[in-house]
């Protein structure tokens, strides 16, 4: 069974100086049963899965651990499987590396504290909504949600209000004051409107909008575009390191969202690290067809060879931000880059690895594989 990694120095029993033992339960069974729903909940998703595969290969898929979506979208019938990180392992044991720290991570308003207190770029909260009840710091009690909304957009023109607990894009929305009147997700809407619905809410976060650098609005403007960053820890020098790099960008079909996974109409594109240039995109059709693309299939503007910039002092920040969370080895980060330096939108401590696996499988890096190995993830050779 996979273990924490443990120091080599000798330790002292703390019972000769008098403290209590710990006889609370190690957790293994709580966590085991969570890798066992996570699975059950893959299982059901394999079994909805629109990825045509003859049975043949379908066969082939199931006996090296992956999805039929994973299948194809690396194309394994003609890759090594034993490259990459698959889906079996992934749901069954990953949860496991971040434990119970899993939720703390996933959770936008505790992340959002956290990276407050560690200092590392993160959208200003605004507001939280808890059982239809708009709480802003600074109001007075009893102030109607009308009155407060209105407060708070005269401050923050643009907001994203998205679940405290989400993924994949689910429950998000953008609202932006302007002097044509009050938008939301570009539709035009009244502050009563508004209003109602945020009174039917319960545990969203309100958010600073984030402008993003020009390269990623000349590639697609109408929508967050995100940098996708992969730290895992190094267990020998006790540090965390960029693993796996990918930039993900919005469509027509995916906006106001840069969602990819899933045929949700996004385009991922590679990056290379040393020379901070993206290559092709990776498309998933409707029919989860995979398409390769060096230009936005929407704007037409070059995707391919564009120079993300400073992403070294990106790469720099975000490595000293997972230097603050050796408790969570294993963070995959949402990063917008700005004009001068970066925004962490969000980290996710359970991430969707196809977004990098689709360019580069995890394990040809000797580091990943070592960090995987440690977990029981990763063969002894690939």
């Amino acid at each position: 069974m996979e273990t924490a990694h443990q120091s080599n120095n000798p330790s002292l029993p703390l019972d000769r100086f008098g403290v209590r033992p710990t006889r609370y339960s190690s957790g293994n069974f709580e966590l085991q049963l969570r890798c066992q729903v996570r699975f059950l909940r893959a299982v059901r998703n394999e079994l909805k899965s629109k990825q045509g595969l003859p049975w043949k290969q379908r066969l082939e898929a199931w006996k090296h651990g992956f999805s039929c979506a994973a299948w194809h979208l690396y194309q394994l019938d003609k890759n090594d499987p034993r490259q990459y990180l698959n889906d079996i392992s992934s749901r069954l044991k990953t949860y496991r590396i971040n434990g119970f720290f899993n939720p703390v991570i996933d959770n936008k308003l505790v992340f959002s504290r956290l990276a407050a207190v560690h200092g590392i770029p993160h959208p200003s909260v605004i507001s939280n909504i808890v059982k239809g009840r708009l709480y802003v710091e600074g109001a007075a009690p009893g102030t109607a949600l009308p009155e407060l909304l209105e407060r708070s957009l005269e401050k923050f023109p643009q907001q994203v209000f998205r679940p405290n607990w989400s993924g994949g894009g689910q429950g998000i929305f953008f609202l932006e004051q302007n002097q044509g009147g009050l938008k939301l997700n570009e539709a035009e809407v009244t502050l009563t409107e508004a209003s109602q619905l945020l009174s039917g809410l319960d545990r969203y976060i309100a958010t600073a909008f984030v402008d993003q650098a020009d390269y990623a609005n000349q590639i697609f403007a109408g929508s967050a575009n995100t940098l996708r960053v992969l730290t895992l820890w190094d267990y020998e020098k006790d540090e965390p390191f960029v693993a796996a790099l990918s930039h993900r960008f919005g469509t027509l079909r995916s906006a106001p969202l840069d969602n990819w996974h899933g045929g949700q109409g996004g385009i991922c594109a590679s990056v290379d690290p040393h020379s901070a240039k993206l290559g092709k995109g990776a498309i998933t059709t409707e029919k989860r067809e995979l398409q390769w693309s060096a230009r936005h299939p929407d704007s037409g503007s070059s995707i391919e060879g564009v120079v993300i910039p400073h992403l070294a002092d990106v790469l720099m920040g975000i490595v000293d931000a997972a230097s603050h969370f050796p408790f969570c080895p294993l963070i995959g980060w949402d990063v917008v880059v700005t004009e001068k330096s970066f925004t962490v939108l969000e980290a996710n401590p359970m991430p969707a690895f196809n977004v990098w696996q689709v360019h580069q499988p995890l394990f040809t890096d000797e580091r990943n594989r070592r960090f995987f190995k440690h977990w029981n993830l990763a063969p002894d050779e690939v």
